[in-house]
């Protein structure tokens, strides 16, 4: 398992989850380092009601802005109240990372409690896999930043991390 960074305690909780220790998973070294990674008009960006939820043809409601500064509809807390209540039964714990997206996770179940919480037990198996102990390095994907392939960061018209 990753070299934890902070150990949690039996009681700690994020967003309503009990909460694992939180570890390293990526380590950039400060030359590599923008000296601002967010852009000013992201900090006092208002997205329109259609930016944050969409209603698709099904009716259902599909999520797009997934942040603390918007809150959630009465409809979204229900499913949300449910994920915490399974994941408190099943005695499941997981990274604050997989914890803060609870919201991502129901979306992409279609508000489907248990099946999100099979994804977010998905991830958080990956994540203690693919991060074996250490963190991934700018240094060891230099060669593979160089094509373009991957980006860590940018923004939508809706400033939405992209």
């Amino acid at each position: 398992l990753p070299t934890p960074m902070a150990h949690a305690s039996p009681q700690a909780e994020c967003n309503g989850f009990r909460v694992l220790p939180v570890w390293e998973t990526i380590e950039v070294s400060e030359e590599n380092m923008a000296p601002f990674t967010l852009p000013a008009e992201a900090l006092g960006f208002k997205p329109d009601d259609d930016a944050i939820v969409t209603t698709l043809k099904s009716g259902l409601l599909d999520r797009r802005i997934h942040n603390g500064d918007v809150p959630l509809k009465d409809s979204e807390l229900l499913p949300l109240k449910q994920l915490r209540k399974e994941a408190h039964r099943r005695n499941l714990a997981f990274s604050p990372l997989v914890c803060q997206d609870a919201t991502r996770y129901l979306s992409v179940a279609k508000g489907n409690h248990q099946k999100a919480l099979g994804l977010m037990q998905a991830t958080e198996a990956w994540r203690q896999s693919f991060f074996k102990g250490e963190p991934l390095r700018d240094a060891d994907i230099k060669r593979d930043l160089s094509y373009g392939f991957a980006y860590f960061s940018g923004r939508d018209k809706c400033m939405r991390p992209a």
